[in-house]
Parts: structure tokens; sequence; C-alpha cells
């Protein structure tokens, strides 16, 4: 959210999780940008309705389906996501996961801590037979 910190000098802007608080700066919103976070308090349907001016949603999720309802569905009003914003970060964190098990990286950080160093055979990634479930990557 502060990467919205800029446009405050030119727009009202209003963050909250609390439907009350939402329901009443809804009128004027011409903008929604959906977290996703702390949903379970919001329900973006009576949001919507009271969302006159509203002119575009944007979805911090790559996936939407969760929040759709028939009239979002049926209006003009476009409904954007960041799909395709986190897979290259997926993707190093997926490696990151393989070095960290196979290069036994939480005894080294562990020895370190405790001032121990043994000695302890280190295994090759390239030796390991790796599962790939969901092949492709997160939303492209």
């Amino acid at each position: 959210m502060r990467k919205l910190e800029p446009l405050r000098a030119s727009s009202e802007i209003f963050i909250s999780n609390n439907q009350a608080e939402l329901l009443l700066h809804a009128q004027q919103a011409e903008i929604l940008l959906w977290t996703g976070l702390g949903t379970g308090s919001v329900s973006l349907p009576e949001v919507w309705d009271r969302a006159r001016s509203l002119r575009w949603i944007h979805s911090l999720g790559t996936g939407v389906e969760k929040i759709l309802f028939p009239a979002l569905i049926d209006s003009h009003i476009p409904l954007t996501n960041a799909r395709g914003v986190f897979k290259r970060s997926l993707a190093e964190f997926a490696l990151l996961g393989i070095l960290f098990h196979t290069k036994r990286v939480r005894r080294l950080i562990d020895s370190q801590r405790s001032h121990t160093w043994d000695s302890f055979k280190v295994q090759f990634a390239d030796e390991k037979v790796l599962g790939i479930v969901g092949f492709g990557s997160i939303k492209d």
C-alpha cells in the first residue's frame, strides 16, 4: 500500500477492512483495490451495491473466481488482477527450496549458531529426482 502514497496529493485514498467504513466511502469510490486480506469480514457484493461511481476493480491476487458475483459479472466495470506478477519470484523460491534441502542449509545455520563445525555430507541437486505438480507458471 505504500506504493499508493505518491497518489495522496492528487487523490482521496481510503484503506480499510471494516465493512461499515467501506460502505460509507463506497458511494464516492471510482477505483476499488481488492487485496483479499481480511476478506472474511468484508462483503464485496454489499460494497458493490453502494459503489455508484465505480469505474474499475483491481485484485492483487491472481484468481478472481472467489470474488465474482452475478452483478459484477454482468456489469461493464473492468475487473483486472495480478496475473503473472509472481511467476518469476515463485520460480526462484522453488529453486531456493531445492537448494535449501539438498545443501542442508538449516543444519549449516544451526551449526553456525552453536559454533559447531563438524563434517557432514551435502547432496547435489542434479542427483535427485524432481516431481513437478502443476507444470507451468502461475498464471502467465
